[in-house]
This record gives structure tokens, C-alpha cells and sequence, in this order.
């Protein structure tokens, strides 16, 4: 018998992260090829704490100050939801208000 494997986990760019990813379109498709990393190993981005408790961030660059993914990774629906996607000053701000309505 053999075993295919744990299922991979869903990425779903929430509308608001689709906009930020539309805004940052030199970067998108490594941005893109980053995110689906989380298909095999979503638990990879470091916990959040704080405000952003329970949601996780993603390193997506480096340069220029970096660039990062906030997102919550759903256990029972093998899902992760990306809230926010910007600069590293500015994104955990922006999933601050995005997460409160979620």
C-alpha cells in the first residue's frame, strides 16, 4: 500500500492582499512563487503576537527594508488566508486593521 502524502494547503489571497499584490506587480510573480511555498509547509512564516495573535508573517524579500506576507494558516480547512502583503514597516499595521474585520 502506498501513501500519497498529506494534502497540500490551499493559498487564498484575500481581495484586499490581491490589491496590494496588484500595487507591487515588478514583484508579484516571486512574490506569487514565495506564497506557494506555504502549500507544503504552512506553518514556515513566524507567529505574530500581540494584535496579530493567531496570524503568521512571511518573509518574502529582503532588499529595500523587505517585504512580508501576513497570514493565517486554518488547521481544519488546510487553508492559508493572506491578509496583507507590503513593506516591512508598514504591512503589520495594514493587517492590524484588516484582521479586526475578519
Amino acid at each position: 500500500m502506498t501513501s500519497s502524502g498529506p494534502t497540500q494547503a490551499a493559498i487564498v489571497l484575500l481581495p484586499d492582499a490581491e490589491r496590494d499584490l496588484r500595487r507591487l506587480r515588478s514583484h508579484a510573480a516571486r512574490f506569487l512563487t514565495r506564497l506557494q511555498t506555504l502549500a507544503t509547509r504552512p506553518e514556515r512564516g513566524h507567529p505574530l503576537r500581540g494584535p496579530l495573535a493567531g496570524a503568521r508573517s512571511l518573509v518574502l524579500s529582503q532588499q529595500g527594508g523587505g517585504y512580508r506576507a501576513v497570514y493565517i494558516y486554518d488547521v481544519l480547512k488546510n487553508e492559508c488566508r493572506v491578509l496583507a502583503i507590503g513593506e516591512h514597516a508598514t504591512v503589520y499595521e495594514t493587517a492590524v486593521q484588516r484582521f479586526s474585520t475578519r
